[in-house]
């Protein structure tokens, strides 16, 4: 099967259990199919961005691109465009420990294989950041990256390409943040700034 059916499938079955949750309130189910999704993208999305699967391009009608390939922004609007069912949070789902971590490792699985595959990652992080709050809540996901001097000799803007390559996700009782994106080390070290996060990040939630 097109591995971008297969990925729109997935998609559309999330927003099928949102619904379905939304009218029963039923978290185990939705947070079952979450975690069964996420399984799923991370054996698809490696075969789709490095082109070793099967992929029809007509797909991507956004994009003006190459038979032969698939541009990786183009994963991106699909996901933004297909993933719309908003969760309804009467019962505080979205503050339910199981279900953070089985949405963040979600969220993140997809957000991690775009950034393998995509230089300027900070210039769809806005987008991609909004409308995970527009299905959840506002500032259910924040941003937090800190302004690094670029490393000399290199033609890589240092902030813009370490923010947004790190994520983790929050349990705190009573915050409304929940997932925090951030920074990795340096363009040369792709470990998540946790000095950054603990020091400048964590107390300001």
């Amino acid at each position: 099967m097109d591995d971008l059916v297969t990925f729109a499938q997935l998609i559309d079955q999330l927003n099928r259990s949102i619904s379905q949750y939304n009218s029963t309130y039923h978290s185990q189910t939705l947070i079952n199919t979450i975690a069964e999704i996420r399984k799923k993208l991370e054996t698809l999305l490696p075969k789709i961005y490095e082109g070793t699967g099967k992929a029809n391009r007509k797909k991507c009608t956004k994009m003006t691109i190459e038979e032969a390939q698939i541009n990786k922004v183009c994963i991106l609007q699909l996901f933004m465009s297909d993933l719309h069912e908003k969760i309804n949070n009467s019962h505080m789902i979205l503050d339910d420990e199981q279900f953070i971590e089985n949405f963040y490792n979600f969220v993140w699985v997809f957000w991690k294989y775009f950034g393998y595959y995509t230089m300027n990652i900070s210039d769809f992080l806005n987008d991609f950041v909004q409308h995970i709050n527009i299905i959840t809540r506002e500032n259910y996901v924040i941003i937090k990256c800190p302004q690094k001097p670029n490393r000399p000799n290199s033609q890589v803007n240092e902030t813009a390409y370490i923010c947004g390559r790190a994520m983790l996700y929050d349990l705190t009782p009573n915050r409304n943040t929940r997932l925090i994106v951030f920074n990795t080390i340096a363009s040369n070290n792709m470990e998540m700034d946790m000095d950054y996060y603990f020091e400048e990040i964590y107390p300001t939630l």
